[in-house]
């Protein structure tokens, strides 16, 4: 696992190349950028005017090989925008795969899996990308970013680790370790299984002691679908709020805060679930602003309404406008949770057929519906599925569950 201040520490190129020689074993010179890499302008390239403005001198830059054997194209890309074009990424590729290579036999050509994009951006912003397929318009693009103040613990886990280089690999078998670093199913399944433990303490499943306490509901083998069922709606509503939180309203300003949903405000919060998230989800989310009656939860007016059905309470959430105090969720499941979502980069964006970013993105919250949910139901014949993440929703369900909801406010 590569250190997170090490990557919160790379401001600039500079700071970049540094990094590469010294935390991923790039065997670059000590040297500027200048030295260690070709120049191509937007002329070279015949980049359209509105594409080369994007670009922030108007320059890419290809570093040198480091490697006699070296099968990857590495391209530097600065952006003069605060936001990284695809658009852009995709005119630069046409330049530099071999296929489209016929009129220009100046330039040099690579198979299009074997080019690697380092885009910088913004205020501190990083993106590395990388294409798969044959045609540059319809390849899969893949990206993983950091920028400040975001959690980068998958960058450090699974993204910059696989950039790791090493002499004795051959160009195959450096082909193949570094495209790993944008295998988003990876991220995927290790999410799940960690979501899944906590569902695990929720119901006293797979040998772990029960957490939740719920009212009028004993041990009997009939009951413990209800406890399974509150812990799927629980989990994926919090999750749903999750997304939320990273989502701006025109003023700039998340549609869910930190002081609502955060680490910080679970710890400072005491019986977190019926201060703050049963009101947020029963009495905000499920209501219309003026409908709303005075709450302790902070800016619950530039919350958003949604009328889905998932924040409508269920019969066995036991909300009747009033909390039930018979229903109990340690605060520390909560701490504990809350930690483990702000060690994942979350990504409003839901992947595409051909542009996917390798974070959690709202589609996931449709895989852990299905997933959780054939556990708890024994007729689907499924339940050997079990944490593995390997089998995900139909896009049927995810439509209805992020499409419907999600859509109008990301």
């Amino acid at each position: 696992m590569i250190e997170q201040q090490r990557v919160y520490r790379i401001k600039d190129v500079d700071s970049l190349l540094g990094f590469l020689r010294e935390d991923l074993y790039w065997e670059l010179p000590e040297a500027s950028i200048d030295d260690v890499s070709f120049e191509w302008t937007g002329l070279d390239l015949n980049l359209s005017e509105d594409i080369n403005k994007k670009l922030k001198g108007g320059l890419i830059r290809q570093l040198q090989p480091f490697a006699t054997h070296q099968p990857w194209g590495i391209f530097v890309v600065e952006f003069a925008t605060g936001e990284v074009s695809i658009i852009t990424l995709r005119q630069i590729l046409r330049c530099f795969v071999a296929k489209r290579r016929g009129a220009r036999p100046d330039l040099p050509a690579w198979q299009c899996e074997n080019l690697l994009f380092i885009c910088l951006y913004g205020e501190n912003g990083f993106t590395f990308a990388h294409f798969k397929g044959d045609k540059p318009y319809s390849s899969k693009l893949t990206t993983f970013s950091w920028h400040p103040g975001e959690p980068i613990r998958t960058v450090c886990e699974f993204n910059l680790p696989a950039l790791v280089y090493d002499y004795t690999w051959t160009p195959e078998t450096w082909v193949d370790e570094w495209q790993k670093a944008f295998d988003v199913e990876k991220v995927n399944k290790d999410f799940y299984r960690q979501i899944a433990r906590f569902y695990y303490r929720l119901t006293g499943k797979e040998g772990q002691k029960r957490e939740i306490v719920l009212p009028y509901v004993g041990d009997d083998s009939g009951s413990i679908s209800i406890y399974e069922e509150f812990a799927v709606r629980l989990i994926g509503r919090t999750i749903f709020c999750w997304f939320l939180k990273h989502k701006e309203s025109e003023n700039d300003v998340p549609l869910i805060p930190p002081e609502a949903l955060s680490l910080a405000a679970a710890r400072e919060t005491t019986d977190f679930y019926h201060s703050m998230l049963e009101p947020l989800f029963f009495e905000v989310m499920n209501k219309r602003v003026k409908e709303r009656k005075p709450l302790a939860i902070p800016r619950s007016e530039i919350i958003p309404f949604l009328n889905g059905g998932l924040f409508e309470p269920h019969h066995n959430d036991f909300h009747a406008g009033v909390s039930n105090y018979g229903l109990k969720i340690p605060d520390a499941w909560f701490t504990d949770f809350f930690s483990l979502l702000e060690r994942y980069n979350f990504t409003i964006t839901e992947n595409s057929s051909i542009d996917v970013d390798v974070a959690v993105d709202p589609e996931m919250l449709g895989r852990i519906f299905e997933n959780l949910l054939a556990e708890v139901v024994p007729e689907t014949g499924e339940t050997a599925r079990k944490a593995t993440g390997s089998y995900y929703t139909p896009r049927a369900i995810v439509d209805y569950m992020v499409e419907q909801s999600l859509k109008q406010y990301l």
